[in-house]
């Protein structure tokens, strides 16, 4: 699981139209046709940030995501086409944190439903176990993973501020768990997490108010 921020330099709405016209459709064809270790690529941008009533009405701090799920995390990206890849970060990306996670399957309520909103939490400590049966419970709840981070990649900037990956790791990580929630619709999503159980497990933890955001998923690949 990957966090990245545009470069200063580039301005957030050039890296954003660059990354949706250009990049990211060359990583899809490149994963769709070269990534022989690449189970599934996911990009998600974020919307809205969780507020400190509960809701979702802050400009998020964060900007985009992207998820891949993998055989071999050291030989997913084709190595002939590395150089142009953090190239191409130059114009779109850079400050690039790469964490290699543990899926839990956390609950799982889907019936057929083919379009969901999505919100993703970023946790400096484990989740707290009671937000899983709170989400169980909830109506219009529908996918839960929880993500445990097992360590985090090193970057290096020589294609720009920590815009490539530098092939060691660092020695701690900053997050805990990053954690995909799914719901039927953001109504309902938002009745959830502005409730005062939810509150009290993500706005007032010990560790201060839980990094959360709404998120636009785009399926690049999915091979599963």
């Amino acid at each position: 699981m990957n966090r990245f921020s545009p470069p200063p330099a580039v301005g957030r709405e050039a890296a954003e139209r660059h990354y949706v016209e250009a990049h990211h459709p060359f990583m899809r064809r490149m994963f769709r046709e070269h990534g022989e270790h690449v189970r599934r690529y996911v990009s998600n941008v974020a919307l809205a940030q969780y507020d400190i009533g509960g809701g979702f009405r802050e400009q998020p701090s964060a900007w985009r995501f992207v998820i891949t799920e993998v055989d071999d995390p050291a030989a997913f990206l084709p190595e002939h086409f590395q150089a142009l890849i953090w190239e191409d970060h130059r114009k779109c990306l850079q400050d690039i944190d790469a964490w290699e996670v543990e899926e839990t399957v956390v609950v799982d309520r889907r019936s057929g439903q083919t379009g969901l909103v999505k919100y993703l939490f970023l946790h400096q400590a484990e989740p707290p176990p009671a937000l899983g049966a709170l989400f169980a419970a909830a109506y219009g709840a529908r996918l839960y993973l929880s993500n445990r981070v097992l360590r985090e990649a090193a970057t290096t900037d020589e294609h720009g501020p920590g815009a490539a990956y530098s092939g060691g790791y660092r020695d701690t990580a900053q997050l805990a768990a990053l954690d995909e929630l799914w719901f039927d619709n953001a109504a309902w999503a938002e009745e959830f997490f502005a409730s005062e159980p939810v509150l009290g497990l993500l706005r007032d933890s010990p560790l201060g108010r839980v990094e959360g955001y709404r998120v636009a998923e785009a399926i690049g690949v999915d091979k599963t």
